[in-house]
Parts: structure tokens; C-alpha cells; sequence
């Protein structure tokens, strides 16, 4: 009977712990920040603007194949490479030519905001290696690929609105909602590719439509969207950030909101990691972006 009896336990403790798992499991995988930026590149096969997916784990929104293949996180976050102050060069030899064509806009661009011209340009090199008409997976646009929403009430800027329904969204409330970003994923990056074509690739024509396609605009927008995420993150966090840490090059692809909410790096949306590394690698790496000063 005593032996009946510890088996019973054994077995009680057992459900609970698997009860325990499958309602706070959930929670601490799926991403809740809203999304701005996309990155859709050869360097980072996957199509997913991943803040934006709350449902990312939970209801498989997404395809199999739109889901990179989650990897271990590591033990310790990325390390700081170097403070802002001292990332003040651009490794120009290293620059593809694509996106090199950016490389004085980014650093008018930094002048103005105080973030390095060479993150400006690693961020670019992933998100639409510095194609000016690159459409991504959610409406995103040009070498930033900034948001229909973010671009209109944050920057002010002109964004194509075919059908009227971003203008009427209200920011904080339901500008980031499953039902809108299922709209930007269907019908609307249909009608925004079908616009560069119907306006023959022309990026004067298709700037006056849409000014995320004019590429000095994005990337001031992109420059203030992370100086932004800095003092929200600093205000959140409690610490000192610069602009080259883990937390903001997450925050430029998954919102300041998810990573808050994630804390450590191990805790982000594998996805995220995925940007940050890479983000990383284009300005530290073996042929990086970044170079410190000499002298």
C-alpha cells in the first residue's frame, strides 16, 4: 500500500508540472511587441516581420517555410563590440556595391542622429540589401523597409493607401492588429508591387506616391526610430544604452515593446536573436561595416 501510495504522487506531481508547463510555456515563447521593420534578404532566408506575429508560436500564422530554424540560445547575449562615440568610421572596402550607393545619405543620416553611418548601412545591408523598391512581407518599403503604419503616424510621412484603411487606423489601439497585418500581407503588398510595375520602376514617380521609396528619407526615419527605441529602452530598462547594443538592434526588428517584455536576450523570439546576430556580424565581423578609430 505505501508503495501504491508514492506512485500515486509520483504521478500527481508529474500532471501538475506538465499543467504548469503548458500554460506558462506558451507566454514566454510568443512574441507580443509590434513589429516595424522587416528584413528580407539572401543573408537571412526568412520573410517574416517576426514582432509583429503575437501568434508566432501559438496558432502557426505562418507557413512552415516562412520559420527559420530556431537555434540554441546562447549563454550570454552578444557582446558590445564598442560605444557609440568610437564607431565613427565606415569600412567602405567592405561595402557591397549595392549598398554603398547609401553610404553618404548614412552619414547625413548619422549627423543628424548621432547613430553610427555604418549601423545604418549593416541594418540596410539585411533588411533590403539597399534595393530602394524592395516590398516586404508586411507592406514594408525600400532599403529601411519601414512600415505603412510606422512611416504615417510616426514620421509623418506620405505612405500609398489604396484603399484608405491605414489612414484610419488609431496608433497604441489597432494599428498593429491581427486584422490589419493580415490585410498588408495579402491585399495591399499586391496592389504595392502591382504600383512599381504599373509606374515603370520609376522611384521619382513612385516617391511622390509612397516617400518611403525616396532612400534619405528612410533612412533618417530609420536613424530616429532607433535613437527612439534607446530612450524608450533606456526608460524601461533602467541603464544606459548605446545604439550598437543587443537590445536596440533587436528593438529596430521586433519594437522596444518585445524586447521589455523579453529582458534578457535569451528570452527574445529566436528569430530576433537570428537579426541581431546578423546585424552583428555586418558590423563587427570578419569583413564588418565598422572599423574604430586609430588614433
Amino acid at each position: 500500500m505505501m508503495v501504491g501510495a508514492k506512485t500515486v504522487v509520483s504521478l500527481l506531481v508529474i500532471f501538475v508540472s506538465l499543467l504548469l508547463l503548458a500554460i506558462y510555456l506558451p507566454g514566454a515563447l510568443i512574441n507580443t511587441g509590434q513589429g516595424i521593420i522587416n528584413f528580407t534578404n539572401d543573408q537571412f532566408n526568412f520573410n517574416q516581420n517576426a514582432e509583429t506575429i503575437s501568434v508566432y508560436y501559438s496558432k502557426n500564422y505562418l507557413s512552415g517555410n516562412d520559420i527559420a530554424p530556431e537555434r540554441a540560445a546562447p549563454s550570454v547575449p552578444p557582446e558590445e563590440k564598442a560605444a557609440p562615440d568610437d564607431v565613427v568610421w565606415v569600412n567602405e572596402q567592405a561595402l557591397s556595391e549595392p549598398v554603398k550607393q547609401w553610404l553618404e545619405a548614412a552619414k547625413e543620416a548619422a549627423t543628424q542622429s548621432g547613430v553610427p553611418a555604418c549601423q545604418l548601412l549593416s541594418h540596410v545591408k539585411l533588411e533590403s540589401n539597399g534595393d530602394p523598391l524592395a516590398v516586404g512581407y508586411s507592406g514594408e518599403i525600400g532599403i529601411a523597409q519601414v512600415m505603412p503604419q510606422v512611416a504615417y503616424f510616426d514620421f509623418h510621412m506620405k505612405v500609398y493607401d489604396p484603399d484608405g484603411r491605414i489612414a484610419k487606423l488609431t496608433p497604441g489601439k489597432n494599428a498593429f492588429s491581427s486584422e490589419i497585418m493580415s490585410y498588408l500581407r495579402t491585399s495591399y503588398v499586391t496592389k504595392l508591387k502591382k504600383l512599381i510595375e504599373t509606374e515603370n520602376r520609376d522611384l521619382t514617380k513612385l516617391s511622390v506616391i509612397d516617400t518611403r521609396f525616396d532612400s534619405v528619407r528612410s533612412l533618417n526615419a530609420a536613424a530616429a526610430l532607433i535613437q527612439r527605441n534607446i530612450k524608450a529602452l533606456e526608460k524601461s530598462l533602467g541603464r544606459d544604452l548605446s545604439s550598437t547594443s543587443w537590445e536596440v538592434i533587436a528593438a529596430y526588428n521586433a519594437g522596444a515593446g518585445s524586447v521589455k517584455d523579453a529582458r534578457t536576450f535569451e528570452n527574445l523570439n529566436p528569430n530576433v536573436r537570428k537579426y541581431v546576430d546578423i546585424v552583428n556580424e555586418n558590423m563587427f565581423g570578419a569583413n564588418g561595416y565598422c572599423v574604430r578609430p586609430t588614433s
